[in-house]
C-alpha cells in the first residue's frame, strides 16, 4: 500500500496513473477520503475517472461499507457523480441507496421502472432526486416535493427503510402509504406538475392547503376528492397527487391479485372498480406529453402540454438551497443576538430573539403526521436551522460533556385543527474524552444516552477508538431497549481495523427477545492490495435455533494494475441461488467490462451477460446485454448508450 492512501489535511496531489490502477478498492477508498478532507475536487474526479466499471463499483461499495460515501458524493456533487457512473455503465444509485451516509441520491433501476409504469413517457425518472432529511424540509410530513427534488423523512415507519440504507426493506411493498406508492406515486406527481407547469404548482398547493386550514382548521380539505369531475385538470394540485396515489396502489394490488384497495375518496373498494374509475384520469395525464427535464435556458411555452406552462427552475432552486437557507436563518438570528449584546444594540437583540423564539414555537406546532405514529418536526427543526437545544463543553484535559433536550411535534387527530405542544420529550446525554498514549497513539472514547422524562433509557451507545501511525482501530455498540412489551431489544455493534497492508470492517445487528436472539444480520469485509472481499449473512430464529435466511459473498481480485476480476454468490436455505463473475480491463484506448450471471437458481434460473465498452476520453459508454429464462423461453437483448451528448 502506498503512503499516499493515508493522507492528512493539507496534503495535495494524487499518485501517478499506474499507481492508481494498481490500487485495490480499499486503498482507493482511503485515498478518496483524504482528498475529501483536503477539499480537492479535481483530485477526486481524477481518481474516479481512472477506474473501469468493476473497480468503480468495488470502490463505491467499500466506501459505502466504511461510511465515507456520503462525504464523497457531497464533495464531488451528486449530478457529476451519477454522470461519471453512467459513462462507465455503473448504476451508482444502487450503491448510494445501500448506505444512509448518503443523504441525496437519484432513483435506483427498480424505482425508475416504477415511475415509468406510473407516468409513461411524461416524466423522466433520471431527473428525480431524493433527499433524506426531516424537520423543516418535510414540515413533519413523510415526504414533500419541491421541483425535481423529493424530501423524504427516513424515520417514517410507513416507508420501512432497510437498516443503514435509504431503500425499502421490502422492495415489493405497494401499500397505499408505502415508499413505492407515496414517494414514487404521490410525490412524483408533484414533480410531474413542476416539469409541466413550473413553480406555479407549488404556489397552488400552498393556497389550497391554506384555504383548507382557514375553513376547517386542517389541511385535509386540500387532499380529499371525488372521481366525478370531467378531467384530470379539474382537480387541485394535492387532489391530483392523491388520485395518482390511489391509482398506483390499486394498479399494483390488481397485479398481485388482491380484491380490495384503500382510496382517498371511498375507503376500501374493489380493486377492479378503482382501476376502472381512475384510469381515464391517468390516461389524460399521460397524454400531456413529455415534461421539461431541466429548466430551459430561454423559457417558452411547452406546446406538448397544451397548458402554456414551463418549468422555470425556481422550485428546484429552492429545494437544492433549502439546507443553506434554513441554516442561514438560524445563524443570522444567533449572530444578531450576540452582536446586539456585545455592542449594546437592543434592536438587534430583539430581532434575533424573535427569530429564535419563532423557531422554538415552530418546533412545537403540530404538523402532518401519519396514523402509524411517525413523528416529525420538533427539535429536528432547531438542528436543521443550526440553533442550539442544549450545551456542550470541552475541558482542557480533553473531556467532553453535553446535555441536550429533544422532542417531537404533536400529531393532531384526523380533521382536527393544529395544536401546540411536544411529545416524547427526552434528554440526550453525552460524555467523551481524548487521551494521548505515549508519543504517537491517542485513545478516544464516547458514551451517549437518550433518556425519557419517565426515566427510561430509549437508546444508549459507546464507542472507543485508537489512532496510531501503524494502525487505526474503532469499535462501538448501540442498544435500543424495547418501547413496548412485545418489541425486541435491538443491539448494533461495529468494528474497524485499518493497517498498512490490510483493513477489516465488521458490523452486526441483533434483535433479542425473551432472552434469545431472534434475528442476526452480520457483515464483514477484508481489503488487501491484491484481493478484497466481503460477506453479508442474515439469520432468523427457527425451530432448531438460528437458521440461514440469506447470505451474499463477493471477492475482488486485481492480478495486474489494469485488470480486475469479481466473483459474487448468493445463498438461501434451499442452496446456491445466484452466481456472477466479471472481468474488466483498462488500457490506453479505454476500458471493457464483461459480466456473466445466473440468478434465481432455486426457483426459475435466469442467465444473463453484459458487455460495457468505454473509449478513452469519450463521454459515452456502450452496453450490450442479453438475458434468458430457459423454463419460460423468455429472452431479451438490449443495447444502451450512456453519457453526455
Amino acid at each position: 500500500m502506498t503512503s499516499i492512501t493515508r493522507r492528512g489535511p493539507g496534503s495535495t496531489g494524487t499518485p501517478p496513473v499506474d499507481d492508481l490502477r494498481a490500487m485495490n478498492a480499499g486503498e482507493r477508498e482511503a485515498l478518496l477520503a483524504g482528498l475529501v478532507k483536503d477539499k480537492d475536487r479535481d483530485g477526486l474526479r481524477h481518481v474516479l475517472e481512472e477506474t473501469n466499471a468493476v473497480t468503480l463499483r468495488q470502490t463505491l461499495e467499500v466506501s459505502a461499507k466504511r461510511g465515507s460515501l456520503g462525504a464523497l458524493v457531497e464533495a464531488l456533487g451528486l449530478d457529476d457523480f451519477i454522470a461519471l457512473g453512467k459513462a462507465r455503465g455503473v448504476e451508482v444509485n444502487e450503491v448510494l441507496a445501500s448506505t444512509d451516509s448518503v443523504k441525496e441520491r437519484g432513483l435506483t433501476a427498480k424505482e425508475a421502472q416504477r415511475v415509468r409504469e406510473n407516468f409513461g413517457h411524461t416524466l423522466d425518472p433520471d431527473t428525480i432526486r431524493l433527499v433524506f432529511t426531516k424537520g423543516a424540509q418535510t414540515m413533519g410530513a413523510g415526504a414533500m416535493a419541491l421541483g425535481n427534488t423529493v424530501h423524504v423523512d427516513p424515520s417514517d415507519p410507513r416507508f420501512g427503510l432497510e437498516r443503514g440504507t435509504t431503500r425499502p426493506a421490502d422492495g415489493e411493498d405497494d401499500g397505499w402509504g408505502s415508499f413505492n406508492t407515496l414517494v414514487l406515486g404521490h410525490e412524483a406527481a408533484h414533480v410531474w406538475s413542476y416539469q409541466h407547469r413550473g413553480s406555479t404548482y407549488a404556489f397552488t398547493s400552498v393556497v389550497e392547503q391554506t384555504q383548507g386550514i382557514a375553513s376547517t382548521g386542517s389541511r385535509d380539505a386540500a387532499y380529499g376528492y371525488q372521481p366525478d369531475r370531467p378531467s384530470f385538470w379539474a382537480y387541485g394540485e394535492e387532489q391530483r397527487a392523491m388520485l395518482v396515489q390511489d391509482y398506483v396502489a390499486a394498479f399494483r394490488a390488481k397485479k398481485k391479485g388482491q380484491a380490495t384497495t384503500p382510496t382517498t375518496y371511498g375507503g376500501w373498494l374493489p380493486v377492479d372498480e378503482v382501476v376502472k374509475t381512475l384510469t381515464p384520469f391517468i390516461t389524460q395525464m399521460r397524454a400531456a406529453g413529455p415534461g421539461q427535464p431541466h429548466p430551459p435556458e430561454a423559457p417558452s411555452p411547452l406546446v406538448c402540454t397544451g397548458l402554456g406552462f414551463v418549468q422555470d427552475g425556481l422550485a428546484d432552486f429552492v429545494a437544492r438551497s433549502a439546507d443553506r437557507a434554513i441554516a442561514g436563518v438560524g445563524s443570522a438570528a444567533k449572530d444578531a443576538v450576540v452582536e446586539g449584546v456585545t455592542k449594546s444594540k437592543p434592536g438587534q437583540v430583539a430581532a434575533g430573539a424573535a427569530g429564535l423564539a419563532a423557531a422554538g414555537v415552530a418546533s412545537v406546532v403540530s404538523r402532518e403526521q401519519n396514523a402509524t405514529g411517525a413523528r416529525g418536526g420538533g427539535s429536528a427543526l432547531l438542528d436543521q436551522a443550526g440553533l442550539p437545544r442544549g450545551v456542550e463543553v470541552k475541558t482542557k484535559d480533553g473531556v467532553r460533556l453535553g446535555v441536550k433536550g429533544a422532542w417531537d411535534a404533536p400529531r393532531p387527530e384526523q380533521g382536527q385543527p393544529l395544536t401546540v405542544g411536544a411529545s416524547n420529550a427526552r434528554v440526550e446525554w453525552h460524555v467523551g474524552a481524548d487521551v494521548p498514549v505515549g508519543d504517537e497513539a491517542q485513545v478516544s472514547a464516547d458514551a451517549r444516552a437518550t433518556v425519557g422524562l419517565d426515566g427510561k433509557v430509549q437508546e444508549a451507545s459507546a464507542e472507543v477508538g485508537v489512532k496510531h501511525p501503524k494502525a487505526d482501530v474503532k469499535a462501538g455498540v448501540k442498544v435500543k431497549p424495547p418501547r413496548a412489551a412485545d418489541a425486541p431489544l435491538r443491539v448494533d455493534a461495529a468494528l474497524e481495523v485499518t493497517t498498512e497492508p490490510v483493513s477489516v470492517t465488521a458490523d452486526a445487528h441483533l434483535e433479542v427477545q425473551h432472552g434469545e436472539v431472534q434475528r442476526a444480520d452480520v457483515s464483514a469485509r477484508v481489503d488487501a492490495k491484491v484481493v478484497s472481499g466481503g460477506a453479508d449473512v442474515s439469520l432468523r430464529r427457527g425451530r432448531d435455533g438460528l437458521e440461514l435466511e440469506q447470505a451474499q459473498v463477493d471477492v475482488e481480485l486485481a492480478p495486474s494494475p489494469d485488470v480486475a476480476v469479481g466473483l459474487r454468490g448468493k445463498l438461501v436455505p434451499q442452496g446456491v441461488d445466484g452466481l456472477a463473475a466479471s472481468i474488466a480491463a483498462k488500457g490506453d484506448k479505454g476500458s471493457v467490462a464483461v459480466e456473466a450471471s445466473v440468478k434465481d437458481l432455486t426457483k426459475q434460473p435466469t442467465v444473463g451477460v453484459a458487455v460495457t465498452a468505454t473509449p478513452k476520453g469519450a463521454p459515452v459508454s456502450v452496453t450490450v446485454q442479453a438475458e434468458t429464462t430457459p423454463q419460460t423461453g423468455a429472452t431479451s437483448v438490449g443495447v444502451g448508450i450512456k453519457g453526455k451528448f
